[in-house]
């Protein structure tokens, strides 16, 4: 298990307010793995990288363009593959 050890700099504040909460500038999320899981239940790799919101979204609007035709879901479910592998900083 990996531990790290947070910086005095990578301290900002909390939704505006005066508590600093620690955001690392680093991310110990693997990308192979967040499509991979993406690939298997579409925005299950959002929700790997910790992007939970974006995550349900994406398996709603996968799931819809499924339902309604085949080349929007596999069009969608692409994007969707596209956008969890890409490992942003700020989450």
């Amino acid at each position: 298990m990996k531990t790290f050890t947070i910086q005095k700099s990578q301290l900002k504040p909390y939704n505006g307010g005066s508590k600093l909460m620690a955001y690392p500038q680093f991310s110990a999320f693997n990308p192979g793995m967040a499509i991979a899981l993406s690939l298997i239940v579409p925005g299950a790799g959002h929700i790997y990288m910790g992007r939970v919101n974006s995550g349900l979204k994406w398996f709603a609007a996968v799931m819809l363009g499924y339902m309604l035709l085949v080349i929007p879901g596999i069009i969608l479910h692409s994007v969707c593959l596209y956008r969890a592998g890409i490992n942003r900083k700020n989450i």
